[in-house]
């Protein structure tokens, strides 16, 4: 048997095959866009990444910086006696090492000779009369009432 129309079975048969081309193609579109957006977000998790390494490696980077710094000023510190610096004019004045108290006791004695006068001139006692108290500590001075 014969159809009586049969132009609309094959206008029927062209929609049934667009219709599943169409939604052939949008599926294929929604899956393709699908992949697309899991790979930006894969590529903006690769790019923070990225950043917060990059980030880590110049903090690491300035911290070990500055305890090399760090180390490099106590080594010249030790080199140089506790002084980074060294203003302090050695030729002016007496440095007294550690060690050397023969040599300061002598000096003093010394000084104490030149200042040697009649007591009729000055007005006053010799300074070498004046005794050396070697176990006076600086807390034997603090409290001397003053005139």
């Amino acid at each position: 048997m014969k159809s009586k129309r049969p132009g609309l079975i094959r206008v029927l048969k062209w929609i049934a095959a667009l219709s599943v081309w169409a939604s052939l193609t949008l599926s294929i579109w929604k899956v393709f866009s699908y992949i697309d957006r899991q790979e930006a977000k894969h590529r903006r998790r690769e790019r923070i990444k990225k950043a917060l390494i990059t980030t880590a490696v110049s903090i690491g980077s300035v911290a070990a910086t500055l305890v090399g710094l760090k180390y490099l000023l106590k080594y010249l510190r030790k080199l140089k006696n506790g002084y980074l610096f060294d203003f302090f004019d050695r030729e002016k004045y007496d440095i007294i090492e550690n060690g050397s108290d023969d040599r300061l006791d002598s000096g003093i004695r010394e000084e104490l000779k030149m200042n040697i006068g009649d007591e009729e001139e000055t007005g006053h006692k010799p300074l070498n009369s004046v005794p050396l108290d070697e176990e006076a500590s600086e807390r034997d001075f603090v409290d001397i009432p003053r005139p």
